[in-house]
């Protein structure tokens, strides 16, 4: 159920039973059959509302920071309604009871249902906490929690057990509490998001942690107050079987963070070099260039290990000796005088055995004795192989001037730096392989051949509708991408434009293609459609790519088009004797953002059509045709000619316009791809 329908619910159940309170009130006391289903009322009404509050986007189910904050901030919200409730009704006085005076009963009624209401929102967000990196057993023991505690509060209100101890109303009544505590205690000690926050986190959930079970006992003890328990034992129940839990968690939360606030400050330090490596390893493995390459990798590696000295040693395949590729600290002359001998020194021993080595005493290993001599100014030394499938491309070393210097810590770093500027390295060789024996351009080729059997090779005959289109590429691969989807009594048009060129662009168009084509077999709506072709394509798509799209559905029986554009070219709207109009909608490419501002930004608008109307769709590589002198083709131009070709079938259209655009480009070389779909009613 959505929830504003589902707050609406509640709200009418609540204000309802307010007024049958207010009703009562007058008698002093409720009739018992009254009472109990009242309370039965409260207890499905909340129930009705809390799958709907953990469905909606108000419970933080990804960033752990925000939901702690929610509960914090919740239970710091009802702690202060309790605490006005008690100031208002003038409750210093223990004896007053519930129907002492008109004050005490209407605070108490509004106290109990806020407080209710704010405390059943708090569990969606608790319930994040305890999911989070959940293992197999989880959520099985969540719902035994919730099932024993929906038990409990329902015996209780069958038996009429109205007293605040939780053990109190029998031998059943304190078997069913046992049996809630347990499970209390067991979801109680969820707390894997613990380990994923930094020191400073820690410390500040630590101290809120302890203001928030401060506030829950106090809270506590404050709903035991037998006036709650008097105007709803429901009520009353729930809040303090939900602050109990919520007590526990906060306490068993105090623990776990003083058993890993000593390490917290390491924890982070690792952490912050291995998102350092992940930089690092993701700023090599896009270089081709293999002198850059080297020198990065020497740069990086440097920064991994924090050395002194740094230097790298490559196999040469051709004549299958080590060369010193590249070195940072090293003097010319140690440069020259390195042993790169594969069947001698440490060299030789890490090429034997393919195996990483750290010593922190370099005159104490008879492997590394001799190195000295050769640098004397160092004493601690890391050496790691760079493989490939197994093969060993060349040896990595890092060094510093202090003995015990290096940690195990240090060496799986740089070899984990060193897996990937193997993988670096390969690409660099394979592409310079590819350039000199021209792969490249049959890749191109074969990308072309590809790309043009993804396009329609036909264009839609139908009784209402003339289709025209064409697509002309700059280069042997593009990103340009136009379809048509044939279903009853409609037709969907979609054309858009890939970012970047060559065989990247066609990868992605290629995606593109199935993509739309699966969501507009499940979506009738341009919108849908769209934000589900977003999702999906965010997934796959690198950080730098993105897709420029509009998809359009006409409607042969309603003559009208739904349309929405995701960041693409504007359509143009010729209706006759009138000048052209620019459809325009807002919307952002496809694939920039994981849906957040995407699903808000994009719009579905609607447009009337009808006979000899004409609707221009194109890529911007019309528009940005450039001429001799750098001048663009531009909109204007185009809306020009839209308006000039009144009588034309679209044909006639779509080569008036390819025309317009050859005459104005002339003998410039063509620096984009460009596409035109042209569109008029019968």
């Amino acid at each position: 159920m959505p929830l504003p329908f589902a707050l609406l619910v509640f709200g009418v159940a609540a204000v309802s039973i307010f007024l049958l309170d207010s009703a009562f009130f007058v008698v002093g006391k409720f009739p018992p059959f009254i009472y109990r289903l009242r309370d039965f009322l409260l207890v499905a009404g909340m129930a009705l509302l809390l799958p709907s509050l953990a469905a909606s986007r108000l419970v933080e189910k990804r960033n752990v920071t925000r939901a702690l904050s929610h509960v914090f901030w919740g239970i710091v919200a009802i702690t202060i309604l309790i605490g006005m409730a008690k100031v208002v009704g003038n409750l210093n006085d223990a004896d007053n009871l519930l129907f002492d005076s008109s004050r005490l009963f209407f605070t108490t009624t509004v106290a109990s249902l806020l407080v209710a209401s704010l405390t059943l929102a708090l569990w969606p967000q608790v319930r994040s906490l305890i999911y989070y990196k959940s293992k197999r057993d989880t959520a099985r023991i969540f719902y035994l929690l919730v099932i024993a505690g929906g038990i409990y509060i329902g015996y209780r209100i069958v038996a009429g057990i109205n007293f605040g101890n939780f053990f109190s109303g029998g031998a059943i009544a304190k078997n069913l509490a046992f049996i809630l505590i347990f499970f209390m205690v067991l979801n109680g000690s969820r707390h894997t998001w613990i380990r994923h926050l930094n020191r400073r986190q820690k410390w500040a959930t630590f101290w809120l942690s302890a203001v928030a079970l401060a506030l829950t006992i106090a809270t506590l003890r404050e709903v035991g107050n037998d006036r709650y328990a008097e105007y709803s034992i429901a009520l009353s129940s729930f809040v303090s079987t939900s602050f109990l839990f919520f007590a526990i968690y906060c306490g068993m939360t105090l623990f776990t963070l003083l058993l890993q606030l000593p390490t917290a400050g390491l924890f982070d330090e690792k952490m912050r070099e291995i998102q350092t490596l992940r930089e690092l390893s993701s700023s090599i493995i896009s270089e081709l260039e293999l002198d850059n390459l080297v020198r990065l990798i020497t740069e990086k590696a440097m920064q991994v290990t924090k050395a002194e000295a740094v230097w790298l040693e490559l196999l040469d395949e051709k004549s299958g000796k080590l060369q010193l590729a590249g070195a940072i600290n090293l003097t010319e002359e140690e440069s020259a005088a390195l042993d790169l001998d594969l069947k001698h020194g440490i060299t030789g021993w890490i090429f034997q055995h393919r195996q990483p080595i750290l010593v922190n005493e370099i005159e104490a290993d008879e492997r590394t004795a001799y190195l000295r001599k050769w640098k004397g100014n160092i004493a601690a030394l890391i050496g790691v192989p760079l493989l490939s499938k197994g093969r060993p491309l060349g040896v990595l070393f890092s060094a510093k001037r202090d003995p015990w210097s290096f940690d195990q810590f240090d060496r799986d770093m740089l070899q984990a730096f060193a897996n990937q500027a193997a993988v670096a390295i390969d690409n660099a060789r394979l592409w310079q392989e590819s350039l000199e024996k021209e792969r490249l351009a049959q890749e191109l080729r074969v990308a072309h051949d590809a790309q043009m059997k993804l396009l329609p090779k036909r264009m839609p005959v139908l009784p209402s509708l003339e289709v025209a289109a064409i697509a002309i590429t700059a280069n042997e691969v593009g990103g340009d991408y136009h379809d048509f989807f044939e279903y009853p009594g409609r037709l969907g048009v979609v054309i858009g434009d890939v970012s970047g060129k060559g065989p990247a662009a066609a990868f992605h168009m290629a995606e593109m293609k199935g993509i739309i084509e699966s969501y507009s077999r499940i979506y009738h709506s341009p919108r849908e459609i769209l934000i589900h072709a977003n999702a999906a394509l965010y997934r796959s798509i690198e950080s730098s790519a993105f897709v420029s799209l509009i998809y359009a559905q006409i409607d042969y029986e309603r003559q009208e088009m739904l349309y929405s554009r995701a960041g693409h070219c504007p359509i143009i709207f010729v209706h006759a004797h009138e000048p052209p109009r620019v459809l325009q909608p807002d919307g952002i490419a496809l694939g920039l953002d994981n849906g957040e501002l995407f699903d808000k930004m994009i719009t579905e608008d609607r447009i009337q059509l009808q006979r000899d109307d004409v609707l221009i769709f194109y890529t911007d590589g019309v528009t940005e045709a450039m001429n001799e002198q750098s001048r663009e083709f531009e909109e204007s131009r185009l809306v020009e000619l839209a308006a000039m070709l009144e009588g034309k079938n679209s044909q006639e259209i779509l080569q008036a316009i390819v025309e317009a655009v050859r005459r104005f480009v002339g003998q410039a070389k063509s620096h984009d791809d460009y596409t035109v779909v042209v569109l008029k009613i019968k």
